[in-house]
């Protein structure tokens, strides 16, 4: 049986999520402590459908609706996740059964564009993808790549830029959405959309340049490594022995929550690159601060942003893009992948 996911079912899709790890260099369990459905509505008005069989949940797939910028025009989009079948029961049939119904909702709703990411190399979900399900084919968006800054000790010093920690306003909204316009799937803010840990502004002359907006997404979902790689066990293990007598911040070790700073909103004037750069490492002090491993942003691969990051040491995660047009929109379909994608990483 197929039915809407209840308050009530929260246990057993904690399980279920905890039970699909991501495999890979670094192998991760996702949690989503202490509430499942926290994530979807912090990405917007979200539905979920549960498989059960004798009464037990064994399968899910999720649906969240969103306003983005396609050809800086103000569009609805539908994000898809969760999509996760029982390993006792793992079989395409369970999810080409989740993805109809889901298939059912969107058109009813009106639904075109579909949106989702999956990890680079995770080739599960890809008969979903190719049509065999009920859904038409995705179109592959290209891969983003989402970076993973260490921390650092010291505050920003002797900048052009005066930087400053404030609260979200109408200026840093307009500021947002009107820098978002440039992408393809940019998205549009009506508020700040889920309570920043902080706010940073750069200015030059009274006059703001650059902003981000950080935010600590442990209270929603929680990456829990649960393998490394030979290489990076060593490397975890050297970082923390010397750490016991260097200044240096510990890496995460196996058993242990990834703690992530996530720059959730960026904008910056044209020509004001380093501006950004100053922000970001002033977050980097932040994470040290606040006993983060991490200060992470996800960046399309043609983004002409992602060069700026080349000087900092960093790890990468590779994310791949997919798209799809319920009502066989291939000329918008075209436009937006010629143009540079963008996703919010902090709420994947």
């Amino acid at each position: 049986m197929i039915r809407i996911a209840e308050p009530s079912d929260n246990e057993p899709l904690l399980v279920l999520t905890a039970s699909n790890p991501m495999q890979g260099s670094i192998s991760l369990r996702i949690d989503r402590k202490p509430d499942f459905f926290s994530l979807l509505e912090a990405r917007g008005k979200s539905i979920t459908y549960v498989l059960e069989k004798n009464s037990r949940i064994i399968g899910s797939f999720s649906a969240s609706k969103n306003k983005v910028f396609v050809n800086k025009q103000a569009t609805d989009l539908y994000y898809l996740s969760d999509l996760k079948i029982d390993n006792a029961f793992r079989s395409q049939v369970y999810a080409f059964k989740l993805v109809s119904q889901m298939q059912h909702y969107l058109q009813s709703q009106g639904a075109d564009l579909l949106f989702c990411t999956v990890a680079d190399g995770n080739n599960r979900v890809l008969p979903v993808f190719e049509g065999r399900a009920a859904l038409p084919v995705f179109h592959i968006l290209g891969k983003f790549s989402v970076y993973q800054f260490l921390p650092a000790r010291k505050p920003v010093k002797n900048s052009t830029y005066q930087i400053c920690q404030q609260a979200f306003d109408a200026d840093l909204l307009k500021q947002f959405n009107q820098f978002y316009q440039q992408y393809q799937l940019g998205k549009i803010l009506c508020a700040d959309p889920v309570q920043s840990q902080a706010v940073l502004v750069a200015y030059i002359q009274k006059q703001p340049v650059a902003a981000i907006t950080l935010i600590d997404t442990l209270p929603y979902k929680q990456n829990v490594i649960i393998g490394l790689k030979p290489y990076l066990k060593m490397l975890v293990y050297t970082v923390n022995s010397l750490g016991k007598v260097l200044p240096l911040f510990p890496l995460p070790e196996i058993g242990e929550a990834i703690k992530i700073l996530y720059i959730n909103n960026f904008y910056c004037l044209k020509g004001q690159e380093a501006a950004l750069l100053d922000l970001v490492n002033q977050a980097r002090h932040q994470a040290f601060t606040g006993n983060f491993h991490f200060v992470s942003i996800g960046l399309h691969e043609k983004d002409p942003l992602l060069s700026c990051f080349k000087q900092f040491y960093k790890f990468e995660f590779k994310s791949v893009g997919y798209i799809t047009s319920l009502k066989n929109n291939t000329a918008l379909l075209n436009e937006i992948m010629a143009g540079v994608p963008f996703e919010d990483y902090s709420l994947v």
